[in-house]
């Protein structure tokens, strides 16, 4: 009787360590990336503007497709433009413009960035884990809102690639066992 009690516990307790893996599982994976990288659900746009001038505007050529350009977005409801700085070209040559509440003047990206489509984590594919860091591949959907995008055809828009895209991500395991992007 000793024996078969000692049995059950030995198969048992290799049952709860089968259950405990190290690797990075698919739900965990879906969850991290949607807390780190699809939070908003939402892609920006980014009109690049050429000068910083100050903190809340920027300046931008006032003539071209420039103009045409600023027109459409404070058309749509993306900046406000300001006074114009010089007059030396027949006209208004360069001009200051500033973000709305839809908007924001972005120093990293160099110009006005604002929303312009949604994202969504169509899923994980795969997951490879070596030790504490782990290879994730996974699909994701851009759809980018055409409507808007019609209404700035003078703008020259960095702005993500629609679609389906299949990508890859290095995740990596804390100390406390926790898994974040890297």
């Amino acid at each position: 009787m000793v024996r078969a009690g000692a049995v059950l516990v030995f198969v048992m307790g290799g049952m709860l360590l089968g259950g405990c893996s190290n690797k990075l599982d698919k739900e965990t994976a879906e969850k991290v990336l949607m807390k780190e990288e699809f939070s908003s659900g939402t892609v920006e746009c980014t009109w690049q503007v050429p000068t910083l001038r100050t903190a809340k505007e920027w300046t931008f050529r006032d003539y071209d497709e420039h103009r045409e350009c600023a027109a459409q977005l404070v058309k749509a409801g993306l900046a406000t433009e300001g006074e114009c700085l010089d007059y030396g070209c027949g006209g208004c040559c360069d001009r200051f413009i500033s973000a709305t509440t839809k908007s924001r003047l972005d120093e990293k990206k160099y110009g006005l960035v604002f929303t312009c489509g949604q994202i969504k984590l169509v899923g994980v594919t795969s997951i490879v884990t070596q030790g504490n860091k782990a290879t994730v591949k996974y699909d994701r959907e851009v759809t980018l809102d055409s409507r808007l995008l019609s209404t700035l055809s003078a703008c020259k828009l960095d702005k993500p690639e629609e679609g389906k895209k299949d990508l890859e991500r290095i995740f990596v395991r804390d100390d406390a066992g926790n898994w974040s992007v890297r």
